[in-house]
């Protein structure tokens, strides 16, 4: 792959994950949970949009010659593998966010300690996730027992997930958490936006607070090293893992305060996200006995996640999961009309602006089509406004230049 290649997609995947994180002060991630339902789709559709890139890379060969021959795919192939191994790692960023919303439940964790705890749980899955990615197929063709271990540990995450109730965490079972007692006393009264406390002697103590953030942790470590076996059974060509992950780690935290807000209806779909993650584990555990179909895996994989979203949609559960956001939902309401608005216009322009100047490379009119990102754009934006009225002033001089030029007299 050319230098520039690689740094403008690692450019573009630490712009997003920094805006998702809310690093720009987004006002567009919104706790709403109709505002954050917006974002969620954006993020998803911003994430699929990459599997055109994903397609050009391979089928013009624009990603060298070296990537070409270690990892020979047509755009048709690399297009499939990309989107199998997105809906598959968007399925772990699910969970992940499900079994954070429990932990909150548990704890009752206030909308306040929510947010910080969130920021930088969000960014150790995130962090835990791209370890696993990157080094996840190097592990597995240097050793041969680590995939029973990838595979027992995803088994594991399954069965948890079935069970997974707000009123089942095991605070005093959790590795991370009883390594941290040994050195920090639980204090007795805090706050749940602070992880450390001084007492009068001066001796630091950690908060429920650091807490709640450890068994986060711990949790996403888990689905970590269970996304090995989801990406594995779909491909095992780096690049192609390292793009999916990326692209379906993108809105975890809006993610968070969609699923948070619907946990009272969220039975089946864990069920579906366990069972699924389930199916996955075992064709990777007997891929190397009985190869099942690529297409098969996928079909099962969303015949069951489609099954959990129309039972979500359609079942009240007589003994619903407590929301963390239950006494919060009345105050941050429903989406905006005008919020969401922006929101798509905002992805639409931006989309023509960058897809312009990609096709300024191209016979393709490029310079039309950003004109009109940009009037898309300043029908919300006042700088949008301005930048398309320089540029259509430049386009009037650059005309007027040239038909004065052709002008005989």
């Amino acid at each position: 792959m050319t230098v520039w290649i690689a740094f403008a997609l690692v450019l573009a995947f630490v712009v997003l994950l920094a805006m998702d994180l809310g690093a720009f002060g987004g006002r567009g991630l919104a706790h709403a949970p109709g505002d954050a339902a917006v974002w969620t789709c954006v993020w998803i559709v911003l994430g699929l949009s990459f599997n055109f890139v994903v397609y050009s890379l391979y089928e013009f060969k624009w990603q060298g010659d070296e990537l070409a021959i270690t990892q020979a795919l047509t755009g048709r192939q690399a297009a499939e593998q990309f989107f199998a191994g997105f809906i598959g790692q968007k399925m772990l960023s699910v969970a992940t966010v499900f079994i954070i919303a429990l932990l909150f439940a548990h704890f009752e964790t206030p909308l306040k300690g929510q947010e910080r705890i969130l920021f930088w749980g969000v960014f150790g899955a995130l962090t835990l996730r791209a370890v696993f990615a990157t080094a996840g197929t190097g592990l597995m063709a240097t050793y041969d027992w680590i995939v029973y271990f990838f595979g027992g540990v995803a088994m594991y995450s399954s069965a948890a997930l079935v069970a997974a109730r707000h009123t089942n965490r095991k605070v005093k079972r959790n590795p991370l958490v009883r390594l941290a007692r040994r050195y920090y006393p639980m204090a007795p009264s805090a706050g749940h936006d602070v992880f450390f406390v001084r007492q009068k002697k001066g001796r630091r103590m950690m908060t429920p607070a650091l807490v709640t953030l450890l068994m986060t942790q711990s949790a996403a470590l888990v689905f970590a090293i269970s996304s090995v076996p989801v990406f594995a059974i779909f491909t095992r060509k780096p690049f192609i893992i390292v793009v999916a992950t990326a692209c379906a780690c993108l809105g975890m935290r809006s993610l968070y305060f969609v699923v948070a807000a619907a946990m009272e209806r969220f039975r089946f779909m864990k069920i579906a996200l366990g069972l699924s993650l389930a199916v996955v584990s075992l064709c990777f555990l007997f891929d190397p006995y009985v190869h099942v179909p690529f297409w098969l895996t996928l079909t099962v994989l969303c015949l069951a996640l489609g099954s959990g979203i129309l039972a979500a949609c359609f079942h009240h559960d007589a003994v619903p999961l407590l929301s963390p956001l239950a006494q919060d939902l009345e105050e941050l309401g429903a989406v905006s009309v005008k919020q969401a608005r922006r929101v798509v216009i905002l992805t639409m322009g931006s989309s023509l602006c960058l897809l312009g100047l990609v096709f300024l490379l191209t016979p393709m009119p490029g310079l039309l089509t950003i004109i009109a990102g940009l009037a898309a754009l300043s029908t919300e934006f006042v700088w949008a406004r301005r930048w398309l009225k320089k540029l259509r002033e430049q386009t009037d001089r650059l005309r007027n230049s040239i038909f004065k030029s052709d002008d005989p007299s």
